[in-house]
């Protein structure tokens, strides 16, 4: 299995907002939905403060982000500009290296995916650094007890703000998939409008029966450049499907978050597809994939999310945000593979569907 392809856009396919955004030399906030260019933003702007030092060692600048995949991600991005990735953290590791005496000056820390640190993490970013610059979607907010949004405008008050409005990784299709069945306000009829004649993608595909997953991976997993994620919302999913393509004989790489420092050594050492980085086919929790981004994004046993849709007082507000992060990881194509048949989609014209039965479960789909 080939390494996740990095497809970075170039600094001169940057909107206006998003070159104002990285040239602005003061602290900046950007903010916007999923999809909308915040981490493009974020890494450019680490990356032409890197070079404005000259790369130095230690480096002025940090760059701070919420999980290890997004880490492993920021690094291969900003190694594609042959620069230096040894000042790229997550937040949990970055917090621990300045509480060990941690003295050098620390001219701009970059934070990505802020609303998901803890208060104590962004007051001693910005106690150590001389600046912040961040971004954040408060709408993907998947834990409480984290920032809110209030502190971080009052904290960053002088910070120049940039509201990125144009949705580059999710294609009409999937939007209005989510806009007609879940969320009904997120994004406006006219948003939706100007996407649809720029992007009109693929419907999402309801996949009822058995054997989807392999069919799907089987038409897509032949490429180098396109990458493919099954999505689970905790490590028992993740766990069955690791199973299901050993068996197969599939290979792949996973990754979800162990608390257990003594843990996770253990899993790196016995276990070589367990691994922060990731490849072309790659599984992970919800939680896990955020920030991320697949051309192909299955979400098996979708019969399970019926109560995310239609009873929000039986599902907590994370439950409903990661599931719906997971769904906008997908740049092409959104498969929801369910073991029977479901009812809970409230539009039709909205999506796919695609039954099998066991007898036919051997043939190739009309992918």
């Amino acid at each position: 299995m080939a390494d996740y392809y990095v497809s970075f856009p170039k600094l001169t396919d940057l909107t206006m907002h998003q070159r104002l955004a990285v040239d602005n030399p003061n602290p900046i906030f950007v903010s916007g939905l999923a999809g909308t260019g915040k981490s493009v933003c974020l890494i450019y702007r680490y990356i032409t403060l890197l070079k404005s030092s000259n790369n130095s060692a230690p480096p002025h600048y940090a760059y701070v982000t919420f999980t290890r995949t997004l880490v492993a991600y920021t690094k291969l991005a900003v190694r594609q500009n042959g620069l230096s990735v040894d000042s790229i953290y997550t937040a949990a590791g970055f917090k621990d290296k300045l509480k060990s005496n941690y003295r050098e000056i620390i001219k701009e820390i970059i934070i990505d995916e802020l609303q998901d640190l803890e208060i104590n993490e962004v007051g001693l970013f910005k106690q150590k650094a001389r600046s912040l610059s961040v971004g954040a979607d408060f709408t993907q907010q998947i834990y409480e007890g984290k920032v809110t949004k209030s502190y971080v405008l009052d904290i960053l008050c002088e910070n120049k703000k940039y509201e990125l409005e144009k949705v580059f990784r999710n294609s009409f299709s999937i939007l209005n998939f989510i806009t007609k069945n879940w969320h009904s306000t997120l994004y406006s009829p006219e948003e939706l409008e100007s996407l649809k004649k720029i992007r009109l993608g693929r419907k999402p595909v309801l996949c009822i029966g058995d054997n989807f997953v392999f069919n799907i991976i089987q038409e897509y997993g032949n490429s180098n450049t396109h990458n493919i994620a099954i999505l689970s919302r905790n490590r028992d999913g993740v766990d069955k499907w690791r199973y299901l393509l050993d068996n197969e004989g599939v290979d792949y790489t996973y990754y979800y978050s162990i608390e257990d420092r003594q843990e996770r050594n253990r899993r790196n050492d016995e276990d070589n597809k367990y691994t922060e980085y990731l490849s072309t086919l790659h599984l992970t929790t919800f939680h896990s994939s955020k920030g991320l981004e697949f051309d192909t994004v299955i979400i098996p046993d979708f019969e399970n999310y019926k109560k995310h849709f239609t009873d929000f007082k039986a599902t907590t507000i994370e439950q409903r945000k990661v599931l719906y992060v997971a769904i906008t990881r997908a740049k092409l194509n959104l498969y929801l593979v369910a073991n029977k048949k479901i009812d809970f989609l409230k539009d039709e014209s909205t999506y796919e569907i695609l039954t099998s039965s066991n007898e036919n479960d051997d043939e190739k789909l009309p992918f």
